[in-house]
């Protein structure tokens, strides 16, 4: 079996998601990173393509000939306007997308992120931050405003993961430990590893209810959600 792996950039934790699987997985595996769908593609057996472009999906060529071997995995905004019947197989990144695409008529099922616990996990060093952000600023999706706010009474550090220099993983596990916790208060999310990366070396976090966060977050516990359409001041 001859598998293609399709993420949309290096930028994207799926990259790193679709490596391991290449790594991992005992069939002929290939990243195709970021293509458009072409004649190359018919010559795969399976598909395992991120969710990034929707014109892509719609194009003759997907709909007649490739979305019959193709897995989607779903992880952002923008599902509602490709149309997903006879696809091998649509997977959610989050059970909060699979609630929106059920009742559309869409079978779908659920297959979470995980992080390397190996890397991700407690560590003893100083705290530097009384919060930390990680993601991209530029997505405006991703209320960076509102999170400057909301913390501009801490020590804070925020990340820019597409446009700050380039951490390796372990290098990130570091700065969340460096943090007293973690914020995110995205309009929406497909999942965020961020924050589950954050949430797995242990410290709380204050998060809007998107993605992961209402399924992981026991309130109180391992951190607090406020509702994903607010537009205060939430320090």
């Amino acid at each position: 079996m001859k598998i293609a792996l399709v993420p949309p950039d290096r930028k994207w934790s799926v990259y790193y998601i679709m490596k391991d699987l290449d790594k991992y997985l005992d069939v002929d595996t290939e990243i195709l990173l970021g293509r458009e769908p072409s004649e190359e593609w018919l010559e795969y057996d399976r598909i395992f393509a991120h969710f990034g472009q929707e014109d892509y999906y719609n194009t003759s060529l997907f709909q007649n000939d490739l979305k019959h071997k193709t897995y989607m995995w779903l992880a952002g905004e923008g599902y509602d306007r490709v149309d997903w019947t006879d696809f091998e197989h649509v997977i959610a990144q989050s059970e909060f997308i699979a609630k929106e695409l059920r009742p559309i008529g869409t079978e779908v099922n659920v297959c979470q992120a995980g992080v390397d616990t190996d890397i991700f996990k407690p560590i003893d060093i100083d705290k530097e931050y009384d919060v930390v952000w990680v993601g991209n600023t530029s997505q405006g999706r991703n209320r960076i405003d509102l999170v400057k706010k909301s913390i501009r009474d801490y020590d804070y550090y925020i990340h820019d993961g597409w446009n700050d220099e380039h951490l390796s993983r372990k290098e990130m596990a570091k700065l969340y430990n460096k943090a007293r916790s973690y914020i995110m208060l995205s309009r929406f999310e497909g999942g965020s590893m961020p924050l589950i990366e954050a949430m797995a070396c242990g410290i709380p976090v204050v998060s809007t209810k998107t993605g992961y966060a209402p399924n992981l977050i026991e309130e109180g516990v391992n951190g607090i959600t406020i509702d994903e359409g607010a537009n205060r001041d939430t320090s």
